[in-house]
């Protein structure tokens, strides 16, 4: 399928004593995390959209303007939920599928991409824990118009989870995340990047990609707070 992939940005590293000014930004080997999943969504997507809050919009703008199709401001008023995130990514895809994605999955592989993207006739196809409910809805694949519908429904009901959306969905396809390691043995994609040992781990691993080196200009880097 061709799909949108959708990055949701803004948020604050708040456990890292790196704090920074949003956690996409969080400089690791040389460039901005985020920048890992770009490059990496770049290889499968036909479009790329960063969800940012207005006040990062022009710091995003001015670094990835040339490297991302769109960036688009969530307007979420202060408020904090993915779903209004989603309903940004939603309402500014091109695609009939949207591919969200956190910022802090910088060790993401393609091929988790394509895996799951393949799935298709499905209004959401979301990797779930086997044995457990726990499902990740900021890595899953969304029919971008009926999910775009849903969550306007769910957020005018005040309700801000994204199983509010997800659950008036008529057709979900739940992946397990063992049929993942398929194609990700080390299961890197689930790696978050919250802490500092998740940072160093990260780093480890990034260490070992060839992709590491792609460096942006050091001097538009803004990873951290003054």
């Amino acid at each position: 399928m061709n799909f949108t992939a959708a990055i949701l940005s803004g948020g604050r590293s708040k456990r890292l004593d790196q704090i920074t000014k949003d956690k996409g930004l969080l400089e690791i080997l040389g460039k901005p995390m985020i920048q890992y999943i770009i490059e990496e969504c770049r290889k499968i997507a036909s479009e790329i959209i960063i969800v940012v809050s207005n006040e990062n919009f022009s710091v995003y703008n001015e670094i990835f303007s040339n490297i991302v199709d769109r960036i688009v401001i969530d307007n979420s008023e202060n408020i904090k939920s993915p779903l209004i995130g989603a309903k940004a990514a939603f309402e500014h895809a091109s695609n009939q599928y949207t591919f969200l994605l956190p910022c802090d999955i910088p060790l993401l592989k393609k091929e988790v991409l394509s895996f799951l993207s393949k799935q298709e006739g499905y209004d959401a196809i979301i990797p779930r824990w086997p044995r457990k409910k726990y499902i990740e809805p900021l890595l899953a694949v969304y029919r971008t118009e009926i999910a775009l519908n849903k969550t306007i429904k769910a957020l005018k009901e005040k309700k801000l989870d994204m199983k509010s959306m997800i659950c008036q969905l008529p057709k979900v396809l739940y992946v397990s995340i063992n049929d993942l390691k398929i194609v990700d043995p080390n299961m890197d994609f689930l790696q978050n990047v919250n802490t500092e040992n998740d940072l160093k781990k990260v780093t480890k691993r990034l260490l070992q990609h060839p992709f590491s080196k792609n460096v942006l200009p050091k001097e538009i880097f803004f990873s951290r707070a003054d």
